[in-house]
């Protein structure tokens, strides 16, 4: 949810694993998206679907696909898939051997310059659409970081 209304009457941001299941194996209709879910949680998100109306799909839509960030293209259900699809064949070990490849390049250009270079942690640690992630763990952390240490 992009504006959780907080008992402050404050807003955050708030992730909702159930609705997330529930949008990705029921109205997404991911390929192969059950085999994300153990059976308990897909019956949940079965459950849960249930319960939510038509806005509330609507909502949960909006907050999941309609605006990714760092790009400005909007999704629908049909693209959203598609886009999906474009990175089926990557890994978690792809997804590591393109990151460490990165850092490997980029960091010494980074240091040139006097910039220093960071990345943030999953959130969540999970697998979102079946998406392989890298920072979820300490230990991910930490192989991240050997990956450009530099001697000096």
């Amino acid at each position: 949810d992009l504006k959780y209304r907080l008992p402050t009457t404050g807003y955050a941001l708030r992730f909702d694993a159930l609705d997330f299941a529930a949008y990705d194996v029921f109205v997404l209709k991911r390929p192969n998206a059950e085999a994300s879910y153990s059976p308990v949680r897909l019956q949940e998100a079965e459950a849960r679907l249930r319960t939510l109306s038509g806005e509330d799909i609507d909502r949960i839509e909006r907050n999941l696909i309609a605006g990714l960030p760092a790009t400005e293209r909007t999704y629908n259900r049909e693209t959203m898939r598609d886009a999906l699809a474009d990175y089926a064949a990557i890994g978690p070990a792809e997804l590591r051997a393109n990151l460490a490849w990165f850092l490997k390049e980029i960091v010494p250009a980074a240091e040139e310059v006097g910039s220093r270079m960071c990345i943030h942690p999953d959130d969540p640690p999970f697998s979102l659409y079946g998406l392989p992630r890298v920072v979820s763990t300490p230990h991910d952390a930490r192989v991240r970081l050997e990956t450009c240490e530099r001697p000096d």
